[in-house]
This record gives C-alpha cells, sequence and structure tokens, in this order.
C-alpha cells in the first residue's frame, strides 16, 4: 500500500481503498464463517492494526486520526463487525435446503460444546430471521423460488 500511496505520485484514495479491499479485505474474509467463532481477542486486535495501518496509508491520516474517523472516511467496517455479518449470512444462507451446507446444519446438535462453533456463536440471531426449529416455514420459502 505505501509504495502505490507516494506523497508526489502515488495513486488517489479511491483506487487504494480499491486495493485493500481486492487483495487485504479478501485475504481476511476467506473461509471467515470457520475461524470467526473461535479467535481470541488479541487475533481481532491485531486484524484490525493491520486494516488500520492499510486504511491510514490509503487516506493519508495520520496515526492521530481516530480508528472511527478512518472507517467513517474509507466507509469500511472493522474487521470484527464485518466477519460477523458475513458469518451470519453464511448461517442464515446454510438453512435452505438447496445449499451445500444444510446437511451439516440439519445434524443433531451436540450435548456438551466442545468447540466454539458457527451455529452456537450466532445460531441465536439467525433464528430471528428465519425459523429454524419450523422446517415447514423453510421448504415454503424455498418452493417459492
Amino acid at each position: 500500500m505505501r509504495a502505490l500511496a507516494g506523497s508526489t505520485w502515488g495513486k488517489d484514495k479511491e483506487l487504494l481503498i480499491q486495493t485493500y479491499k481486492a487483495v487485504g479485505q479478501s485475504v481476511i474474509n476467506y473461509s471467515t464463517p470457520i475461524w470467526t467463532p473461535s479467535l481470541s481477542k488479541s487475533t481481532w486486535d491485531s486484524l484490525q492494526a493491520a486494516q488500520n495501518a492499510a486504511l491510514r496509508t490509503a487516506t493519508g491520516n495520520t496515526r492521530m486520526a481516530s480508528i472511527a474517523h478512518l472507517h467513517q472516511e474509507s466507509k469500511i467496517m472493522t474487521v470484527k463487525k464485518h466477519s460477523e455479518m458475513l458469518s451470519e449470512q453464511f448461517l442464515y444462507r446454510s438453512c435452505f435446503p438447496d445449499h451445500p451446507n444444510h446437511k451439516t446444519m440439519t445434524r443433531d446438535t451436540p450435548i456438551r460444546t466442545m468447540k466454539k462453533t458457527l451455529e452456537t456463536n450466532m445460531g441465536a440471531v439467525v433464528d430471528q430471521y428465519i425459523g429454524r426449529n419450523n422446517q415447514d416455514q423453510i421448504r415454503l420459502e424455498d418452493k417459492k423460488f
């Protein structure tokens, strides 16, 4: 990013932000539904620090600029919020029978949770949008398409 953002010859802010989205954010988003439930706070913080550094370079802000200002100016969500949003969308879509992961969603839940999963972390949020306990509703919605 710094090589593209030279002070006298560098690219404009919009192109730098698009470059970050294409390269940096796509790497972070890769397999987000798998690793989001189990990340520790320190790992989230290090991912957020990397994103903040890239956004500071792209927008030309100094280290004194607030993180909220960086995200507002670049119109990019924080790493954790964006990852959780993508995970919730994946879990929601997995509830439908035509999704390849639907078979994993219909398995019986274990008695004891050994590891945090997408289902245990965000299942209640997705249940607000679709009644996964009511399988007839899913089948009816599926027939509309």
